[in-house]
C-alpha cells in the first residue's frame, strides 16, 4: 500500500489529461511499443501479463508460482529501463525478455525518455490523498539514448469540483534537455496550488557525476535562486533541490552545469537577478 502511494500523484496527472483529452492510463505494453510477435508465448509469463501505466512505468507482476524461484522473466522494449525500488538496476532493453528478481513489492521500471512526479514514502506517513497534500513532490528523470526526458504534472487539493470549474488547478509540461529543466504551466490559476517542490532526481547520470552547481529562475524570468547538487555514485543518481520551501509554481526553469559547461547561474546572491538595466540619462 505505502508503495502504491508514492505513485498517487502520477495517477491524478493521468486521470485528468485522459478526462481532459482522451486516451487510457493502463495499456498493454503492445501499445506504446512496437513488440516482436515472437515474444508472445502459449503460457505466461509473457509480455501479456505485464502492462504500462501511466505512459511510463513498464509493471510486471508475476502471475504464475514461482514454486520457490527468486527470479523470474519478463519483456522489455528498447531502452535503459531504471528499476524504482532499486535504481542500481538499469535494464538494457532489447526487445527480449531478462530476468528480473522476485521482490517484496511489483517491479516496476521507469522508461527511457519519462520524468515522473514521485512523493517519497519509505515512512509510510501517505496512507490517504489528503496525505499527500502534506508531502513534497520530486521529479523523477530517466533520460533517453538523446539526453531528453518529458513529463507532466496535474496540482489540485481535490477538495471539491470548483478547483476545476474556477480554473484553480494546476497543469505543468516538464522538459528536461541540455541540462536544463523546463516547466511550463498551463490552463490554471498560476500559483494558487500550495504544493511544494521537494527535489528533481535524474537516476543513470553517471555521466553527471561533476554538476555541481545548479540554479531555477522563478516565473517572473528576473530572479534566479541557487539550489543545492548532490550525486550519489552508488545510486548513478544526482539530486538538485531548492534550498528553500518553494512551490511548483515559483520555478519556470532549472539550470545545472558541471566542470566544463557553461555556468547559467552566473554569482548568485539572494537578491540575484538575472537582468539588471541602468538607464543612462532615463
Amino acid at each position: 500500500m505505502h508503495d502504491r502511494m508514492q505513485y498517487l500523484r502520477l495517477m491524478y496527472t493521468c486521470m485528468f489529461e485522459v478526462s481532459d483529452s482522451g486516451g487510457t492510463c493502463l495499456d498493454p505494453v503492445h501499445f506504446r511499443y512496437r513488440v516482436s510477435s515472437k515474444m508472445y508465448k502459449d503460457q505466461l509469463p509473457d509480455v501479456t501479463s505485464q502492462y504500462i501505466f501511466a505512459g511510463s512505468l513498464l509493471v510486471s507482476p508475476i502471475m504464475n508460482a514461482t514454486n520457490g524461484n527468486k527470479t523470474f522473466y519478463a519483456y522489455f522494449p528498447q531502452g535503459n529501463w531504471v528499476n524504482m525500488a532499486d535504481w542500481t538496476e538499469i535494464i538494457q532493453g532489447k526487445d527480449d525478455y531478462t530476468t528480473l528478481n522476485v521482490r517484496d513489492t511489483v517491479n516496476v521500471h521507469l522508461a527511457p525518455g519519462a520524468m515522473i512526479p514521485f512523493q517519497f514514502n519509505k515512512d509510510m506517513s501517505i496512507m490517504t490523498s489528503t496525505d499527500t497534500l502534506k508531502k513534497p513532490i520530486s521529479l523523477i528523470a530517466n533520460r533517453d539514448e538523446n539526453g531528453y526526458a518529458g513529463g507532466s504534472l496535474f496540482l489540485d487539493q481535490g477538495a471539491n469540483r470548483s478547483e476545476m470549474y474556477d480554473d484553480l488547478s494546476e497543469y505543468y509540461n516538464i522538459n528536461l534537455k541540455a541540462k536544463s529543466i523546463q516547466i511550463e504551466a498551463s490552463r490554471s490559476e498560476f500559483g494558487y496550488q500550495p504544493h511544494l517542490f521537494q527535489q528533481v532526481v535524474i537516476l543513470n547520470a553517471a555521466d553527471l557525476a561533476d554538476v555541481t552547481t545548479a540554479c531555477y529562475y522563478r516565473s517572473d524570468g528576473l530572479t534566479v535562486k541557487g539550489m543545492k547538487t548532490f550525486y550519489d555514485g552508488t545510486k548513478k543518481a544526482l539530486y538538485i533541490m531548492p534550498l528553500e520551501d518553494t512551490k511548483f509554481s515559483d520555478i519556470h526553469v532549472i539550470y545545472y552545469s558541471g566542470t566544463n559547461d557553461v555556468n547559467m547561474c552566473g554569482s548568485i546572491s539572494p537578491s540575484s537577478h538575472t537582468f539588471d538595466y541602468n538607464i543612462v540619462g532615463g
